[in-house]
């Protein structure tokens, strides 16, 4: 990268080197209002919020911005064209700011997370790994796996880093896939949501038609409320670490032995 210059560089779903960034009735939300704003970028004007123009930069034409062998290099020092490519709608979808050392770090954090969740998965033991798949795929789509189709299902979770834009697939923010697996792998209460999970297969307790309640299955006894918008397994593994769950986990453990 060349010193004092900031370069733009074409996504993946760019598909032509060559491209013009699109300049008619740019509608942007303004970072301090939140207000849609109109933009363009006209070389030698003060602003690029047309609303905030004079007469004289209305009338100036446009300047074209265009990719040429996928990229595009701006100097640090012309503040407005880098305001202007940094707010466009098409900033972080057809182009992105590169930032080699930058990028260069984080690929090497995400490389060794991803690495290091899947030293975790292959020290899973079978229960383990049924237990992870469960929770992050679903019981209705992973009923039927065996052990080793799990494994193979949050391996290539672990592994999935980037979306079709190119951008870092996140489960929440600053988060990627392999480090919330590594994260969910060490809480404890992993093994008493398979314990749920493990119990509503083997048909010893049940969720009522709405979800709103788990119960005994022999009795319809009500074990937990399950408050709308809660996960239920969510809800029961923290029941079952409370002192009010401890005769509830002692059935299911002595149950499912």
């Amino acid at each position: 990268m060349k010193k004092g210059i900031n370069t733009y560089i074409l996504t993946s779903e760019s598909k032509n080197p060559m491209w013009a960034l699109r300049h008619k009735d740019v509608m942007v939300n303004d970072p301090k209002t939140k207000k849609p704003r109109r933009i363009v970028y006209k070389k030698g004007a003060a602003t690029i919020y047309v609303d905030k123009m004079s007469d004289e930069e209305l009338q100036m034409r446009h300047t074209a911005n265009e990719f040429k062998d996928g990229k595009m290099e701006v100097p640090e020092t012309n503040g407005l064209l880098n305001e202007y490519l940094k707010i466009h709608p098409e900033f972080g979808k057809k182009f992105k700011l590169l930032a080699p050392a930058a990028d260069a770090r984080k690929e090497l954090k995400y490389e060794d997370t991803i690495f290091d969740s899947l030293t975790i998965l292959n020290k899973l033991a079978e229960e383990e790994l049924l237990a992870m798949a469960a929770i992050l795929f679903g019981d209705r789509a992973t009923r039927l796996w065996d052990p080793q189709t799990a494994k193979l299902k949050l391996n290539h979770y672990i592994k999935v880093l980037k979306q079709e834009n190119d951008l870092i697939k996140e489960v929440e923010p600053g988060v990627i896939q392999a480090e919330y697996f590594a994260r969910l792998s060490k809480e404890p209460t992993t093994q008493l949501k398979f314990m749920v999970i493990e119990a509503l297969r083997n048909e010893v307790i049940e969720l009522n038609p709405d979800k709103t309640v788990v119960r005994w299955a022999d009795n319809h006894n009500t074990i937990i409320p399950v408050a709308t918008g809660k996960n239920y397994l969510d809800e029961m593994a923290e029941f079952l670490m409370s002192s009010e769950g401890g005769s509830t986990l002692k059935k299911l453990e002595k149950v499912l032995v």
